[in-house]
């Protein structure tokens, strides 16, 4: 298949959904010679240094980058708050992603379930020019068992939909609690705790009806053999995994495959332990690709991208190690126990979390379920100040606590992040993992770290060998 050649004239639009403050696609482009501006939950950057901090991923966000007359490529991530509030800011791009699709903010906007929530992430791919691509996620959403109610009662009263209790679940399998992303192996880390293993669910990406797409999909999963994945090459379609060697590899119809790059050489990836960054690294490598940008230029991009503040991110401190995560959502949270498990290899594990109060009850039970997963020795609870949204303070901790003591585990409530972090150096014996998550309060965090005599640019071995430091 042919790819679009960029034009120098103007920027180039992209939609792609991501987590990211310093976006892969952004890091390829600029490696290829253009200026990125991106766009993000975490801020606002040009050629990666930042604009604005704060979360930038509305339409305004969009306009000030497209209107930088320095930016020669945009990187933009378009939250789903955003599209159902005020629309996309273009009308028009040249590739847009869609990585995953998360049990996360269900039961706002009238969107009850998976299947509803597709179809809201879905509209950035109504934007794509013809000659352009739209970079699908194959793999399967994870969630940890358990109920998960979906009634309107358990939201706080101002985020629950007048009209919410007339909606059935949309029936393709996609309903109930299941979350988004790539389907790791699950482990139940060292605790004692029998605790709810992740498992795969249905993905409503694969029942989106192909017609409904202005441009040629391209699929992506870790796993070659993924069935999608064959069904699309065998009909000459595109498609992007790992392949048996470790490579992240493009096939493409009946032509032989293309090694890119291998995950051992992507820091990110810790060895390809870190699974939800293999898939964003495929999905970057995807889009990268269907806007012509060599592959010489997508490998160099990856491997440079070493570090993203607050994703991922492991730093030594004092005895202890501190991992630094904005997972938030179940699939999130359970998606991490394989990078958790090769960080800890068999020490001991320390778990701080806070969740937004605009989640359902049920919601919020399930998170405790993922975080249960990861076979933590303690959890931290904690408000997030500023994103109570309806709940009255302690609400939230409350809920995770009630869980947690009912799945037999150990917690204790903190005030900050920066609270969590001196009780886990308390806590934690020579070699043990602190993870604390939703790191929402970064200026904060670092100054802490900084007195205690770590950089901010400080980085881990991420080689892949378990227990490395």
């Amino acid at each position: 298949m042919g790819q679009p050649r960029a034009d120098p004239r103007r920027p180039r639009h992209r939609h792609q959904r991501q987590d990211h403050h310093r976006a892969p696609a952004g890091r390829i482009a600029r490696t290829a010679g253009h200026v990125p501006g991106n766009t993000s939950t975490d801020g606002l950057a040009v050629a990666e240094q930042v604009v604005e901090t704060g979360d930038w991923t509305g339409p305004g966000a969009a306009r000030i980058v497209l209107r930088d007359p320095r930016v020669t490529f945009a990187v933009l991530e378009v939250a789903r708050g955003g599209i159902l509030r005020r629309g996309l800011a273009v009308d028009r791009c040249d590739a847009a992603c869609i990585t995953n699709v998360s049990a996360d903010h269900l039961g706002e906007h009238g969107i009850d379930d998976l299947a509803a929530m597709a179809r809201v992430k879905a509209v950035v791919t109504r934007v794509v020019a013809p000659h352009g691509r739209i970079v699908l996620g194959a793999d399967a959403p994870l969630a940890v068992p358990g109920p998960s109610g979906m009634s309107p009662g358990t939201l706080p009263s101002e985020h629950a939909s007048s009209n919410m209790s007339d909606r059935s679940p949309v029936e393709s399998g996609a309903a109930g609690s299941a979350g988004l992303g790539a389907a790791p192996d699950m482990s139940s880390g060292t605790s004692s705790v029998p605790v709810a293993s992740a498992t795969p669910q249905p993905n409503p990406l694969l029942d989106l009806p192909a017609d409904a797409f202005p441009a040629p999909v391209v699929w992506f999963s870790r796993d070659p053999q993924h069935p999608q994945l064959q069904r699309h090459r065998a009909a000459g379609g595109e498609v992007w995994f790992v392949s048996a060697a470790g490579q992240l590899t493009r096939g493409r119809g009946g032509e032989a495959d293309v090694a890119v790059v291998a995950i051992d050489e992507l820091p990110f990836c810790f060895g390809g332990a870190a699974t939800h960054n293999v898939a964003n690294a495929l999905a970057a490598a995807a889009l990268a690709a269907a806007v012509g940008l060599p592959d010489a230029a997508i490998a160099a991009g990856l491997r440079s991208f070493v570090d993203n503040p607050g994703r991922a991110q492991l730093v030594a401190l004092d005895h202890a190690k501190l991992f630094l995560d904005f997972a938030h959502n179940p699939a999130g949270i359970a998606g991490l126990a394989p990078l958790l498990a090769q960080i800890r290899a068999g020490a001991r594990l320390l778990v701080s979390l806070g969740i937004a109060g605009d989640r359902r009850d049920d919601d919020i039970r399930d998170i405790a379920r993922a975080v249960a997963s990861l076979g933590p020795d303690l959890v931290l609870t904690r408000d997030l100040e500023h994103y109570l949204r309806g709940r009255q303070p302690g609400e939230v901790p409350a809920l995770l606590e009630q869980s947690f003591v009912g799945l037999g585990i150990a917690c204790e409530r903190v005030e900050s992040e920066v609270a969590a972090i001196r009780r886990g150096l308390e806590w934690a014996r020579p070699g043990d993992v602190i993870a604390i998550l939703v790191h929402v309060d970064r200026d904060e965090v670092w100054a802490e770290l900084r007195a205690r005599g770590v950089a901010p640019e400080a980085d881990e071995d991420r080689s892949g060998r378990p227990g490395a430091t």
